[in-house]
């Protein structure tokens, strides 16, 4: 039973549309999965959350992403 559980949404704050593909840069959903995402159950995120693994892998970005930390600024 998953309905004491939730899956955190997959945005990373970065929220422009890929105009050619329709989908989110940040976490590769569509407009249509991104309004969805709030009243969907455990087994419908958990659909979503596949798809977005099956398209950056098509994309060739199989990879999660990687933070950049940023590094100190050398003394000037």
């Amino acid at each position: 039973m998953h309905d004491r559980f939730d899956l955190a949404t997959p945005c990373i704050g970065v929220c422009d549309v890929d105009t050619k593909t329709g989908y989110c840069l940040g976490c590769w959903r569509s407009a249509d999965e991104i309004a969805a995402w709030p009243d969907l159950d455990y087994d419908g995120k958990v659909e979503i959350v596949e798809r977005l693994r099956a398209r950056r892998r098509a994309a060739g970005k199989d990879r999660r992403r990687v933070n950049r930390r940023r590094q100190p600024r050398p003394n000037a």
